[in-house]
């Protein structure tokens, strides 16, 4: 049997510093958790066999991106519905949304498109999904949960007590909390060598980032919501090294030129069957 890491290197060796050895730890990417659920079988065979088979680490951070992304979607799409017709009125009506979370509301329609086309039906269904199986596809995983930035979003919550659910605490928040800055204070030798190592000058992507980590060095943490969700694969990166972890995931462009500055070696995962 091929081993899974080689597997992958095969598909992308541009993105992976290097292959783990026997007894390496995985850092678990939010983006993982999603594929892991809404990819096509194949992929989704592929991410649990290599969980399984290797010490898997994630972090109260991630947990936190991972439900503003997914619960976050969720919850959007339960007032799109309460809206509509029915599941294909609410359909029509996601598709004119933007953002990030459009590719996830998509993939939960289709759950519900597969099992009821009726409003109230699929409305009941939904709630299931954010009262418990979205929180349950997370800790199902059975990873070490590091708490490095204590991260208070990560126990995110919904209230039904408005006409719409309503989701709380937002993630990121524009500022950095108490634990959060403490974390990246801890880090600055870190962040001005990727300072160093970023390409000058840098593009539309980095250049943000750039901005954002010049800031925090001079502890400066009002960063705003937009700023702050820039900042998140590099929070996460500093977080695997922190626990001499790879990172695992399925964005390549983003973590490796951090996690070549860092030393610590990428995993990607792609789409191909």
């Amino acid at each position: 049997m091929a081993d899974p890491i080689t597997e992958v290197e095969a598909d992308r060796s541009e993105a992976v510093s290097a292959a783990p050895i026997a007894g390496s730890r995985l850092f678990i990417e939010t983006s993982i958790f999603i594929w892991r659920r809404n990819r096509s079988r194949p992929v989704i065979r592929r991410i649990r066999k290599r969980m399984g088979e290797w010490y898997c680490v994630t972090s109260t951070y991630v947990r936190a991106e991972y439900l503003a992304t997914v619960l976050g979607a969720a919850v959007d799409l339960y007032a799109v519905l309460q809206r509509s017709e029915d599941v294909q009125d609410a359909a029509g009506r996601w598709r004119s949304r933007q953002g990030g979370r459009r590719d996830i509301g998509d993939w939960l329609l289709g759950l519900l498109r597969d099992r009821h086309s009726d409003r109230e039906e699929s409305l009941l269904l939904l709630r299931v999904l954010i009262e418990e199986d979205i929180f349950r596809w997370f800790d199902e995983c059975q990873c070490e949960l590091t708490d490095a930035t204590e991260c208070g979003a990560a126990n995110a919550s919904v209230s039904w007590n408005a006409p719409a659910p309503m989701m709380g605490p937002r993630f990121p928040p524009p500022d950095a909390p108490t634990g959060l800055r403490t974390f990246l204070a801890s880090k600055r030798t870190e962040l001005e060598q990727f300072l160093k190592d970023l390409p000058t000058p840098p593009d539309k992507h980095w250049g943000p980032i750039h901005e954002s980590i010049g800031r925090v060095l001079s502890g400066r943490y009002e960063l705003g919501l937009r700023k702050w969700q820039k900042m998140a694969d590099l929070v996460i990166a500093l977080e695997a090294h922190e626990h001499n972890c790879y990172v695992y995931t399925t964005n390549a462009r983003h973590f490796t030129p951090v996690c070549r500055s860092l030393g610590i070696g990428v995993v990607c995962e792609t789409a191909s069957d």
